[in-house]
């Protein structure tokens, strides 16, 4: 086929035309089956990550009949990416890895919104908007900061609804609810708030049944107002104590009397004073009259509990060591003997020198309560060896979260020698420059104040508090709604001391 130009487009003449042959021994017997072949093109070929294929691809020809005669020179291009794209328009946010997005050129120009921009995500099924703010009404149209849900926050997806405070069209017999400040309209403006959600039926006192013992309704009840719907009348506003006996009593309860004097009182008092009690021929007490009810028996814990706060038990440190003052204090017999005999297996490290973060820092033990000897750890070299975070120990910054375990820290690191407790630990992320380091490495015998001074204790007793009633406490009144928890309850101190059995953890046998 040597010489041959009749291979017509977009047929093209063979690789090697010298060497193949024709049908006859002229010139004329050689022909377009046998000496030129038709190339493929650049479509369907597979360009490497970083380049795209040509637009024009399927127009593209190869230097062969095959996939394999083509190649990245012929098929593909390096696209610019949307590194540096800044022409996204609200509400479309540059997606999160820019440099790595193709545009559809190989310069910037080529770059566009379809190649480099994305939609944020939507406040559409946030749910932590914390009362009173609610989410807003068409969450699927309010974009958050990002392009993930943990970009959604309050006050992107929340608002705060209208009170009813300022509404002023409530109609008779409706009024303006009582406390209109602490009550919230559908929406952000006033325009939301409408009667149904402002305005209460008032009624007045003539309507309600007083609840307690000994209580009747005040003799002016139909003028006294509940300043809102029947559920806000109230022993308080509507009754009274019915103080018949308590009246006609003074003077001679608790006085010796003859029995003349009490079977007149007998007869003078109202059928209240003298309800399920027998009448003494010699005395009229208390009893009789109807008086102070005592606590006990009057007074339900479940009432104590709802009323009073807990003092906050109070805890017993003993120190096992210390760096401050300049004098090293070093005992490691009695530092492993307190911990292992503590019922609470907790650790305070205190560093008047620290961070505010890192002045009182809490280790409690998780696991070998009973075999864990912490000396070493503490004072001399803060080691990773059966000392995991999370794991066999965890750090708090409070005593209440340390004995309630609440708010862990998040970071330990360990293992540096002569670098005593707690190494760079922190509650969030590491902190160097906070340990405290007492005896030198490794007998950690010897006194060797290094870093920040600081004294090691350890929790050996707790005194919590339970409630109780008092038992010779009384009432104020004949009733049981004159029982009143500050003068009926108080709470008694529950001792828990180092004499306790010390609780097993994860590893004790």
């Amino acid at each position: 086929c040597e010489g041959y130009t009749k291979c017509k487009a977009p047929f093209r003449l063979i690789a090697d035309p010298p060497t193949t042959k024709c049908k006859g021994t002229t010139k004329t017997s050689c022909n377009e089956a046998t000496c030129c072949f038709k190339p493929t093109t650049c479509k369907g070929y597979v360009c490497l990550k970083t380049n795209s294929l040509k637009a024009n691809a399927s127009e593209i020809k190869c230097a062969g009949p095959e996939k394999k005669n083509c190649d990245e020179t012929t098929c593909c291009f390096t696209p610019a990416t949307c590194e540096t794209y800044v022409a996204c328009k609200a509400p479309l946010l540059l997606k999160a890895e820019p440099a790595k997005a193709k545009c559809e050129g190989t310069t910037n120009a080529s770059c566009d919104e379809a190649a480099c921009c994305n939609k944020p995500a939507t406040c559409e099924g946030y749910k932590t908007c914390k009362a009173p703010f609610r989410l807003k009404s068409e969450p699927a149209k309010a974009y958050c900061a990002g392009l993930d849900k943990q970009s959604c926050n309050e006050t992107t997806c929340c608002f705060k609804p209208a009170t009813c405070y300022g509404y002023e069209l409530c109609k008779p017999p409706f009024h303006l609810h009582p406390e209109p400040a602490k009550v919230y309209c559908q929406g952000a403006s006033k325009s939301s708030c409408t009667a149904s959600t402002c305005c209460a039926e008032y009624v007045n006192c003539s309507v309600y049944k007083c609840q307690a013992e000994g209580m009747q309704p005040k003799p002016n009840a139909t003028k006294l107002p509940c300043h809102g719907p029947r559920s806000s009348c109230s022993d308080s506003k509507c009754c009274a104590v019915d103080e018949a006996c308590y009246n006609q009593g003074a003077g001679l309860c608790n006085q010796e009397v003859d029995s003349a004097v009490c079977y007149e009182r007998k007869n003078d008092a109202p059928d209240l004073c003298l309800k399920e009690e027998e009448l003494k021929e010699t005395k009229c007490d208390t009893k009789i009259c109807g008086y102070q009810k005592k606590c006990k028996g009057n007074m339900p814990l479940a009432v104590c509990d709802e009323k009073m706060k807990p003092p906050s038990p109070a805890l017993t440190w003993t120190k096992v060591a210390s760096s401050e003052n300049n004098t090293v204090q070093l005992d490691e017999a009695k530092f492993n003997s307190q911990f292992r005999k503590s019922a609470y297996h907790i650790i305070l490290r205190v560093c008047p020198t620290c961070r505010s973060s890192h002045r009182r820092i809490y280790y409690k033990r998780l696991t070998n309560l009973t075999t864990f000897e912490p000396y070493k750890y503490m004072v001399c070299f803060w080691s990773s060896h059966n000392n995991r975070l999370g794991r066999d120990f965890n750090l708090y910054g409070s005593e209440e979260d340390a004995l309630e375990g609440k708010n862990p820290w998040k970071s330990c690191n360990y293992d540096d020698t002569s670098v005593g407790f707690p190494r760079s630990c922190g509650p969030q992320s590491l902190e160097g420059g906070q340990w405290s380091t007492l005896a030198k490495h490794p007998e950690c015998k010897e006194a060797n104040a290094l870093g920040e001074p600081a004294s090691f204790y350890v929790l050996t007793k707790v005194e919590k508090f339970k409630l109780a009633i008092r038992e010779d406490a009384k009432c104020k009144g004949f009733h049981k709604s004159s029982c009143k928890a500050e003068d009926c309850c108080k709470y008694i101190k529950i001792k828990e001391d180092i004499d306790e059995k010390p609780k097993k953890g994860r590893g004790d046998s």
